[in-house]
């Protein structure tokens, strides 16, 4: 059986071809399972699951006439190894060594392997069950659809009861679908939405760099205590909407301030299963869709957190539509292929039954990060939240990606405690008590300096003192040193002095910009003098209100000065000097 390829796998496979480390495609995750195993049962039950799963038994090529295509493989099995780590002195260190060495692994779309898992024994009653798969093959939620099967399966042997058929929709009738949507009205209505909701050229993001996914992603994992989450969904409730509204409005804020604009976009990560068919089906349909919020300091959070669950609902009524379609239809100059940051909202438990046993599914990777990746899980009994940042290494630092992730859970925390739904944004503090302090009393913001007793004479007579052969004043051809500069500035100052002037007079300065005028200035200081600069050019009336006002007792000028100037000053009574 051949089979051509959904428009999302098209888009995986395109960048699988285009990237460097193909293992950044890998989605990885593990069940960790608490209590003792029937470890040949689960073996049987991942056996007979991964037999129902179509997507795990096909391989990709590429076709000279047809393009990329899937290939059905007969017989294929992808056998659950036991990895023992009970005997190791650090097994859960030994145990994610071994998940992100073989998470790590490049992969070939043609002679895989696509799919690989594998049970780690840490204790008796402690295991790991791990899972890989290639982007290509399964999404996240396929993963998770493929788990829930195998525990169904498990539980039924163990509890000796029968078993329900599977639910696993079919591949050739799930690609059948997606091929009627490439062509139908509602295709073309969901393009013309996003076509009309998101008209703009670029895309930025915190990160000054534009570089690709290499490797694996920066992961920062933490949690939003159950009291917080509690009081951050009454307050969603109390503006008529649902916690990932809230969640959703928390990330543009805190974006908008990060990045000081008023306009922001994020990825929204959207399951692109719309139907029964299609929600029950373990293949990759993930999208993600641009959420574009508009704030300013005097939003409140009201309005933006309505705004943003009204957009959000929008978006996921037009959420088969590709987010890379939009990017290429819309000209979008995005983070190689994105819209920036992007959001995924696991609103409900992963948690599943092994027998008596409960598992809590763990996310290794969702597969490639070209920014960053802010990924919010419920944790089970909806006790509290589970918040990962996933950063693409090339973009960002540890240190960095950490610094974000404490924010953003601050941020989260101050709209959990707002009073009101008035309160307006500009009250929200990204920066936490210490970096503030760093900003506002540390040498950065520090205009401190020891004072000096010393006046500017002072200061002109120690440079004379150091440097009397230095030169001090040049303009043009004219140079005077250090000494020479202090000598006639002292000249001038008796003259002054000799002329009337006294200690706290105002002396007007009418002289070009030269060195007289440095030399005149010095000599009023000289003499006790304050000095005020008059510009020649300006009006006589101006020059007069000048004079007036000041009351300057006289006013230095140049021969030039005098040529171009009055014989006496408008309003001046004293003399040109």
């Amino acid at each position: 059986m051949i089979l051509p390829l959904t428009a999302a796998q098209r888009e995986i496979w395109l960048a699988h071809k285009l990237t460097e480390d193909t293992s950044t495609l890998n989605v990885g995750c593990y069940f960790e399972i608490a209590g003792s195993l029937d470890i040949p049962l689960l073996q049987q039950a991942a056996e007979s699951a991964i037999a129902e799963a179509e997507t795990l038994h096909f391989r990709f090529e590429d076709s000279d006439e047809d393009g990329p295509r899937q290939v059905f493989v007969p017989g294929r099995t992808h056998p659950l190894a036991y990895i023992d780590l009970q005997c190791s002195s650090d097994p859960e260190g030994g145990a994610q060594q071994w998940m992100q060495g073989d998470l790590t692994s490049p992969v070939d779309l043609e002679t895989g392997p696509l799919f690989r898992q594998a049970l780690l024994g840490l204790a008796a009653e402690r295991h790991f069950w791990y899972l890989r798969v290639h982007h290509l093959v399964m999404d996240g939620y396929g993963v998770f659809l493929l788990g829930q099967r195998v525990a169904e399966i498990y539980s039924a042997a163990v509890a000796g009861r029968e078993l329900k058929p599977s639910t696993f929709g079919s591949l050739p009738d799930f690609i059948a679908k997606d091929a009627e949507y490439q062509n139908s009205d509602e295709y073309r209505s969901d393009r013309k939405y996003w076509l009309s909701e998101y008209s703009y050229p670029d895309i930025v993001t915190p990160s000054l760099s534009n570089a690709k996914a290499n490797g694996q992603a920066l992961r920062i994992s933490g949690e939003l205590s159950a009291p917080v989450f509690d009081r951050l969904s009454q307050r969603a409730a109390a503006e008529g909407v649902r916690w990932p509204a809230l969640i959703a409005t928390a990330l543009g804020l805190y974006l908008s301030k990060t990045m000081a604009t008023s306009d922001v976009s994020m990825g929204l990560t959207v399951t692109g299963r719309t139907g029964r068919e299609t929600r029950s089906t373990p293949i990759h349909t993930s999208n993600v869709v641009p959420l574009k919020l508009e704030l300013s300091p005097w939003t409140t959070l009201s309005e933006l957190a309505r705004t943003t669950a009204e957009k959000m609902l929008n978006a996921l009524g037009a959420q088969r539509y590709r987010g890379e379609d939009i990017l290429r239809d819309l000209g979008l100059r995005g983070t190689n292929g994105q819209f920036g940051w992007h959001l995924n909202i696991i609103p409900f438990d992963y948690a599943l039954p092994f027998g008596d046993h409960p598992a809590v599914l763990r996310t290794l990777s969702l597969g490639a990060v070209n920014d960053l990746g802010v990924y919010v899980y419920s944790n089970a009994g909806g006790s509290g939240l589970r918040i990962e940042f996933e950063a693409n290494p090339a973009r960002y630092s540890a240190a960095e990606a950490a610094a974000h992730h404490q924010r953003f859970l601050q941020v989260l925390t101050q709209l959990a405690e707002a009073e009101s739904g008035d309160l307006a944004l500009s009250r929200i503090q990204v920066a936490d008590a210490a970096e503030r302090a760093q900003v506002l009393q540390s040498e950065w913001n520090s205009s401190f300096l020891p004072a000096r007793l010393e006046t500017v004479l002072d200061l002109i007579e120690e440079q004379v003192a150091r440097t009397p052969h230095a030169p001090a004043v040049l303009a043009g051809d004219i140079e005077l040193t250090y000494k020479q500069l202090n000598t006639e500035a002292n000249r001038y100052a008796r003259v002054l002095v000799a002329s009337g002037v006294r200690v706290d007079d105002v002396v007007g300065v009418a002289v070009p910009r030269s060195v007289d005028m440095v030399v005149a200035i010095l000599a009023i200081l000289k003499a006790g003098a304050a000095y005020l600069p008059i510009d020649l050019d300006y009006p006589p009336a101006r020059i007069a209100h000048i004079v007036n006002d000041s009351g300057v007792t006289c006013i230095v000028t140049s021969e030039a000065g005098r040529r171009a100037g009055p014989r006496r000053m408008p309003g001046s009574s004293g003399l040109i000097m």
